[in-house]
């Protein structure tokens, strides 16, 4: 079973990238990794960080460690900085704009297992990576699907009130987000629940899904939760949601949100419907707990959908978080052809 642990650095000038340097240190040495390999992510946590302070003023760092069969950490800086008119040439060894040495990017696109990239001028810049142990590693994508998630506490609170989780095969990509009601401890406890029902479970349809979580998680404190379940050899999702959970499937020229029912699964469930959705090559699916506001443009990120999905995740995070409630952002889009940064 996946074992994850978050943390996320504000920065707010150039010390920030020292907790973030030791942040990634001490998490790689809690996935088993060696000297090298946690030297070389303090390097990442630090040059990202560094770069946030001086081009942009303020961000933030967000590092993930995972502790699955083969384990892994990630890293997301993202600021709303001037951005980069020129990625290409910002990667390139020698280039600075803030009179630095010019190797920050190119570094830690050399230290990554994966690199990704996305900065608009006038919007920021938004960096994902993430470092592996290569004498455990597997294949990155073992299924057709690429699936990443930012899930965030809210300010003050120690504990995630909100989770989600994820079942692939070759032929299906189930994905779940789930909120707990109101936040801190005892909603963590109602999301982890719910989560531990959809693992044991893996292979039931949406909604017969929500209503086991529904039975095995009555005396929580009750959740908001939706599954999709991507089936692209029938080109359909099969969507299923009660609560407040966000979802909407994306294309270069369609926007399409999905349909949650209201209630609480765990207390009061008025009616779980399936709900039946198109396809496509090429589509993104977005799922989002209310910790993010619903109003946001896709369109006003082009390139995007090309990018690692944590890194769209981490972008939608940065540009539209409401700043008041636990947050949990997932993206699903087939694997294809990378179009990331990465080696």
């Amino acid at each position: 079973m996946e074992l994850s642990d978050t943390r996320r650095i504000r920065i707010d000038d150039p010390s920030g990238a020292s907790e973030a340097r030791q942040t990634a240190t001490a998490m790689c040495r809690g996935l088993g990794f060696d000297e090298t390999l946690a030297g070389r992510a303090a390097i990442i946590a630090s040059e990202l960080a560094t770069n946030v302070a001086r081009h942009a003023g303020r961000g933030e760092v967000i590092i993930r460690s995972v502790a699955d069969e083969t384990p892994f950490l990630e890293i997301l800086a993202l600021d709303r900085g001037r951005g980069m008119e020129d990625l290409t040439q910002c990667l390139r060894d020698g280039y600075s704009t803030a009179g630095g040495a010019g190797t920050g990017l190119g570094t830690v696109a050399r230290l990554s297992s994966v690199f990704d990239i996305h900065s608009r001028p006038g919007q920021g810049t938004a960096v994902y990576n993430r470092r592996e142990d290569h004498t455990r590693r597997k294949p990155l994508s073992p299924h057709p699907w690429m699936i990443g998630a930012v899930c965030l506490p809210t300010a003050g609170e120690p504990a995630c009130g909100d989770a989600w989780a994820a079942d692939q095969s070759e032929q299906r990509a189930a994905v779940l987000v789930v909120d707990g009601l109101g936040h801190g401890r005892h909603a963590a406890e109602a999301a982890q629940a719910a989560v531990a029902v959809f693992r044991r479970h893996r292979g039931c349809d949406p909604p017969a899904l929500l209503e086991l979580i529904h039975d095995g998680i009555r005396g929580t404190r009750g959740v908001a939760a939706a599954i999709a379940e991507v089936d692209p050899s029938r080109r359909r999702v099969r969507y299923a949601g009660v609560g407040n959970i966000a979802a909407r499937i994306l294309t270069a020229d369609s926007d399409r949100r999905l349909v949650s029912r209201v209630g609480a699964l765990g207390h009061e469930v008025r009616e779980i419907q399936e709900f039946s959705y198109p396809w496509a090559d090429g589509a993104v699916l977005i799922m989002h707990s209310d910790g993010l506001k619903s109003q946001w443009e896709w369109n006003a990120y082009p390139g995007l959908a090309g990018r690692y999905p944590a890194l769209i995740a981490g972008v939608l995070c940065r540009d539209h978080e409401r700043g008041t409630d636990d947050l949990t952002v997932l993206s699903l889009k087939g694997a294809g052809p990378s179009r990331g940064y990465g080696p």
